[in-house]
């Protein structure tokens, strides 16, 4: 992955080369850059930070699985969604009294909250006990996260957001806030 910052003008700033694929990136206040990529050969989910002039800040291995997307809070704390299929969750908590299926073929999707320097504050699954998969995050002036991604899953804390009216194997979209 190659990071290139253009000005107005169409010339490059500064660039930077990053393993595996770019998935999101989210600049905060100071105007670091906070970029979500997932290295397939791994495969395992990574933060990167780097400050405005494009200098690597750090670099956190967050999870066994793929970050597909970020966001910050109104206090730049980091807010990543993704998917994994690993029962060892860092930080893992339960708000939304979640039981996941562990491991392949079923992946879970996931929420976690980094802190300005990249340490897990928590974690959740997120869905039920079939595939899910969370694909971006964003975060209201509040500072709750809103996820959208896909499920499989027709029970867990998306049973009465699917009303019933979905057949259990359907991929379909969800959202959760």
């Amino acid at each position: 992955m190659d990071l290139l910052q253009r000005s107005t003008r169409r010339r490059s700033g500064w660039s930077r080369y990053l393993d595996g694929i770019a998935k999101d990136i989210s600049v905060n206040s100071d105007g670091s850059l906070l970029i979500a990529r997932s290295d397939p050969q791994i495969p395992d989910g990574f933060v990167d930070k780097l400050d405005p002039n494009g200098a690597l800040l750090w670099s956190r291995n967050v999870i066994t699985g793929s970050i597909s997307g970020i966001a910050l809070t109104p206090s730049d704390d980091i807010i990543v969604t993704g998917s994994t299929n690993s029962s060892d969750l860092p930080g893992a908590v339960n708000f939304f009294h979640v039981d996941p299926a562990f491991g392949y073929p079923t992946t879970d999707a996931f929420l976690a909250k980094l802190d300005d320097d990249g340490s897990v504050m928590w974690s959740q699954y997120i869905g039920g006990t079939r595939d899910d998969a969370g694909a971006d995050v964003e975060v209201d002036s509040s500072g709750h996260a809103i996820v959208v991604g896909q499920t499989v899953s027709t029970d867990g804390d998306l049973e009465n957001a699917l009303g019933g009216d979905i057949t259990s194997g359907v991929t379909g979209a969800s959202l959760q806030r």
